[in-house]
């Protein structure tokens, strides 16, 4: 393995550790202080770092970018506001690792999207892997006793979770049909346009910081590591290593997880993990071996999923794993 190599999958392991604390610290954020402060801080910390970084980067014409404002502003309202409300009020009543769990099954819940809204092909071995990975789900969040699923339902952080893979499906899917826009110029204006819609509602609503130290230590993480800090280190990790095969890199995510629940003192059964299993290899079943339309052209995505690599890569941008 080459310098460059080590380097990069250094990088794209710390990305995902980093994404992978939210999980465990968003909890103890949101316990201390509102979501609409919390998402506004952690925004406004790294509008001005992601502008410095496209400008420089990408060097985009902005003049010809915001021509298409009105898909900008949908990806925004979807992928940031959307997806940052629903996963920090989840946080507040389901674990880190139940959070996980569910978000792990994103990629699996977009190749199904794809298949009935953009037409893709999905073998059967693929329709496989998801049920797998449903299984697992269930199993997982029912610790083992997937009939009390059905008497008593999920609880509502565990239903926030779902609603958080179900606005980061119709983001990915909108991505892929939409203008080929550069990742960071993307990036950057859809932050801007969260800033300001959340600004006004901050306002509003009374600003509010942490009233606890872990909640203001949270804060201060979440404002740093998840967001750019995660994102430069995977965008680095992935110029040296194959789209697809750093996506797979996020896979990490429920075992870092796991291993931030354990030091925590927090237990996992062996339901849980059994679950975390089986939702894993299902997921590499379901988009490893998906069929692609011959009809469909690849297209360079913002920040997600599609055939493995292009599916991978916007997962990636799950620096919003918020």
């Amino acid at each position: 393995m080459t310098r460059n190599r080590v380097l990069a999958v250094t990088a794209l392991t710390f990305a995902v550790l980093f994404w992978s604390g939210n999980f465990m610290l968003g909890g103890a954020a949101v316990a201390s202080m509102s979501v609409t402060s919390l998402m506004f801080i952690k925004w406004a910390a790294a509008l001005i770092p992601l502008l410095v970084l496209t400008h420089f980067i990408e060097r985009p014409n902005w003049r010809e970018v915001l021509r298409h404002w009105k898909i900008l502003l949908v990806l925004s309202l979807l992928g940031i506001v959307g997806y940052g409300f629903m996963f920090y009020e989840g946080l507040r009543t389901t674990s880190g690792f139940n959070a996980s769990l569910i978000t792990a099954l994103n990629p699996a819940m977009i190749v199904v999207a794809a298949t009935f809204f953009l037409r893709d092909r999905l073998t059967a071995r693929g329709v496989i892997g998801i049920l797998i990975a449903l299984v697992g789900a269930l199993w997982a969040l029912s610790d083992g006793q997937i009939g009390l699923l059905f008497s008593h339902g999920f609880g509502v952080g565990d239903l926030w979770m779902f609603g958080v893979i179900s606005v980061w499906t119709a983001y990915t899917l909108i991505i892929r049909t939409g203008p080929q826009i550069p990742p960071l110029t993307s990036t950057s204006l859809q932050v801007t346009i969260a800033v300001i819609i959340m600004a006004p509602l901050m306002i509003i609503e009374g600003p509010s910081l942490p009233s606890t130290s872990a909640g203001a230590w949270s804060l201060a993480y979440i404002a740093i590591f998840p967001s750019v800090g995660a994102y430069i280190l995977y965008n680095y990790g992935s110029k040296e290593i194959e789209p697809g095969q750093a996506g797979m890199f996020l896979n990490l995510t429920v075992v870092f997880t796991a291993i931030f629940t354990v030091l925590a003192g927090q237990p996992l059964s062996w339901a849980q993990i059994g679950g975390a299993v089986l939702i894993l290899g299902g997921v590499g079943l379901t988009t490893q071996l998906r069929k692609k339309s011959p009809t469909t052209e690849a297209v360079a995505p913002f920040d997600g999923v599609e055939d493995q690599q292009d599916l991978n890569r916007v997962a990636s941008r799950h620096w919003q794993s918020d």
